[in-house]
């Protein structure tokens, strides 16, 4: 299945540090070739336009984030593992279908792209979250609505804090499968 990716250019703005921090991930040792730094800077938002994303994308584009959206269909979530332009990853769980509809892609996608900071966004969550239980999903997970100052500590402690973790834990992992 193709998926159809639509790129905005990017600009400059307080959040345009960003790209540094989506690639920043890529610098940690991971079991497959890190992106091209000029690329990896940004950000894909799985959701409609006109949705809980909307405010999300409004803040990333004024700041300059170079913002690929992406019809929220958690088939789609794989072409994500091969599309290195993309350093960052954020989901609106709700117009996926919700958490068992998006769990096997969100499990794929995280085992096939580690160094991807993915953050979950959904009305269904509590609080916002930024511990390490749901790793194997995301590096961080947003309650919807989705308020900016949350949206920006997301943002680096993804990239920053628990992707390198994920990233880790993954390499690790593949470390020990090949030895005999």
């Amino acid at each position: 299945m193709t998926a159809r990716i639509r790129i905005e250019a990017p600009g400059n703005g307080f959040l345009a540090g960003l790209a540094h921090l989506a690639s920043a991930a890529a610098l940690w040792p991971v079991p497959q070739p890190a992106p091209d730094a000029e690329t990896a800077g940004r950000v894909a938002l799985f959701g409609r336009p006109e949705g809980t994303m909307a405010d999300v994308a409004n803040w990333l584009r004024r700041d300059g984030v170079a913002i690929a959206w992406a019809k929220p269909a958690p088939e789609l979530l794989a072409s994500l593992a091969a599309d290195r332009r993309i350093g960052l990853a954020l989901i609106d769980l709700d117009a996926m279908g919700g958490i068992l509809a998006a769990l096997e892609s969100l499990l794929v996608l995280r085992r096939s792209r580690p160094d991807l900071p993915v953050i979950l966004v959904s009305r269904g969550f509590l609080t916002d979250d930024f511990d390490l239980e749901r790793l194997p999903l995301c590096d961080a997970s947003l309650r919807a609505p989705v308020r900016r100052a949350m949206l920006e500590f997301a943002l680096g402690e993804a990239a920053e804090v628990n992707n390198p973790i994920w990233v880790s834990r993954q390499a690790e992992a593949c470390g020990s499968r090949a030895q005999p």
